[in-house]
């Protein structure tokens, strides 16, 4: 069974052509999306513990950091698309032989550089997408 590292993903945007994808430039490191269901504790007059109930699947997000370019169009895009509430097809390719692929629609709902300071630390761009759909694709 191979084994993963993470260096080498891609991360990757639809174009304006359906289908095609172009890398995103300068991305440091992605959060894969995660699955997650909501809970509720329901207390019953017969027991003092709750029962806890399953309920809707959580609103799944992606998080992914770039060495921030304010130059950039990939790293300006994604504030116009949180001002215009643009939702785009996005993938992470992992490294691994078989190019496990995840494809998602999604739309960015955070967009937050890094603070400057004297040290001459690098600039970071951190953006957080809420997914509407996510399917894993092996080409």
């Amino acid at each position: 069974m191979p084994g993963y590292a993470s260096n080498g993903f891609i991360f990757q945007k639809e174009t304006g052509t359906p289908g095609t994808y172009a890398v995103v430039a300068q991305c440091m490191s992605v959060t894969p999306v995660k699955t997650e269901r909501n809970k509720k504790e329901v207390y019953t007059a017969d027991s003092q513990d709750p029962v806890v109930l399953l309920t809707t699947r959580a609103a799944k997000q992606v998080e992914a950091t770039f060495l921030f370019d304010p130059a950039n169009v990939d790293h300006q895009q994604f504030k116009t698309d949180i001002d215009a509430k643009t939702a785009r097809n996005y993938r992470i390719i992992y490294p691994d032989p078989g190019a496990y692929q995840v494809q998602v629609n999604a739309s960015p709902i955070m967009y937050e550089p890094s603070e400057l300071d004297g040290e001459g630390s690098e600039i970071t761009l951190k953006v957080s997408f809420c997914l509407h759909s996510a399917e894993t694709v092996t080409p």
